[in-house]
């Protein structure tokens, strides 16, 4: 009988051991599943308010750019539903609704009514800037130092004056040539032809347009910070010497269709063209429109007569008009501001770097770009053929 008791309590004993094990077990288990889940939750809280703060800066700072580019388009007399549509295709979903744009313009022109620039103060002196708008009339190359003297008043009084009438100072657009009428009329007639193809986006894809550009390996920075006791800094101008090789680049609204670097001692010359127009063909089915600027080896001949067995058509692109091909009023530009002050030991080198930035770009602003080419055709149309200096 005493065994069998024995046997029980030690049975009893060890069962009750047993769970509690158990029990402290789970215990310990569960409140590291918790601490676990704790921390996976604050991770993700925390990555979370980064992201929505992170989001909130870049809505705001889109929004002070964009009411900034809302009273200069006001300035160029621009309607609401035009500035509206310019800032949907720059800003895309963080773009104003159009309520807001009209809103703003509101207060743009309100400010430019009251003329002070809605600053509160003494009113400034409607004599003074009769003065200022006859002299300019007369002479607008004046300085401010100038016009003070010419009108004997204080030099800070008229740059002021200049500031509230709503005069800008910068430099002027570089412009490739002087304009005839003749050419003006010609970059209109053109400018409506290239409109109607870009105004079909299912034709986007069709239209190939591009050219060539010289790629230097030292690039000298344009400007940067120059702290006290700094020895001064100066720009080096390329040199005819210097390490360079010409690259050329095609691409529609879907990226790239041809990218190449011309061979050291070669020319672009019309057998040059022809090779990429077949390495074009290759990739896409016709029919094809391809737009290039007027250069003699895109017009020769030889290369006409290839387009015309590849079943590609030459698109028109009106005379001293860099302002109107993507590949010049964007991609080149791009790509030399991303190389920047870079110096490269080697030509191999260089055109590594070239072609790993131009694969980076993102199929999105190659539809931009054509959507900002249709703006730029409509201005320059609406401007009688006046060059486009605005960056949309």
């Amino acid at each position: 009988m005493f065994p069998i008791l024995r046997a029980k309590i030690f049975s009893v004993i060890c069962e009750s051991f047993i769970n509690e094990i158990w029990i402290s077990l789970y215990a310990t288990f569960s409140e590291r599943q918790l601490s676990a889940n704790m921390k996976a939750l604050t991770s993700k809280l925390q990555k979370r308010s980064r992201t929505a703060a992170l989001k909130k800066q870049e809505r705001d700072s889109s929004r002070a750019v964009q009411r900034d580019k809302i009273r200069w388009l006001v300035g160029k007399r621009w309607s609401p539903s035009r500035i509206h549509e310019a800032l949907s295709i720059e800003f895309g979903r963080h773009a104003y609704s159009y309520k807001c744009v009209v809103y703003h313009c509101s207060a743009a022109r309100r400010k430019v009514a009251r003329g002070s620039g809605g600053q509160r103060g003494r009113p400034r002196n409607q004599l003074v800037d009769e003065k200022i708008l006859l002299a300019h009339a007369e002479d607008p190359d004046l300085s401010a130092k100038k016009l003070a003297v010419m009108i004997s008043e204080p030099r800070e009084t008229v740059r002021r004056h200049l500031i509230q009438i709503g005069g800008n100072y910068g430099n002027f657009p570089r412009v490739p040539h002087e304009l005839t009428e003749s050419q003006k009329s010609s970059r209109v007639k053109m400018s409506k032809t290239l409109l109607d193809f870009l105004k079909d986006k299912k034709k986007w894809p069709k239209i190939i347009t591009g050219d060539e550009t010289w790629v230097y390996a030292t690039n000298s920075p344009k400007r940067g910070w120059t702290l006290p006791g700094d020895a001064p800094r100066t720009r080096v101008d390329a040199q005819q010497g210097d390490q360079k090789v010409m690259l050329q680049a095609f691409f529609s609204s879907r990226g790239f269709k041809s990218i190449r670097f011309l061979d050291e001692g070669s020319t672009v010359d019309a057998n040059f063209c022809c090779d990429v127009f077949r390495e074009i063909a290759e990739q896409n089915k016709p029919p094809l429109w391809i737009h290039m600027d007027n250069a003699r080896p895109h017009r020769a001949k030889k290369a006409e007569n290839v387009l015309e067995q590849l079943s590609m058509v030459p698109l028109p692109h009106p005379p001293y008009s860099p302002d109107l091909a993507p590949a010049d009023f964007w991609l080149f530009g791009r790509m030399k501001n991303v190389l920047g002050s870079t110096k490269f030991l080697s030509i191999d080198k260089l055109q590594e770097r070239v072609v790993r930035e131009l694969h980076k770009i993102q199929l999105a602003e190659f539809r931009r770009v054509y959507n900002e080419w249709i703006l730029r055709l409509q201005l320059c149309i609406e401007m009688g053929g006046e060059y486009v200096h605005t960056t949309l």
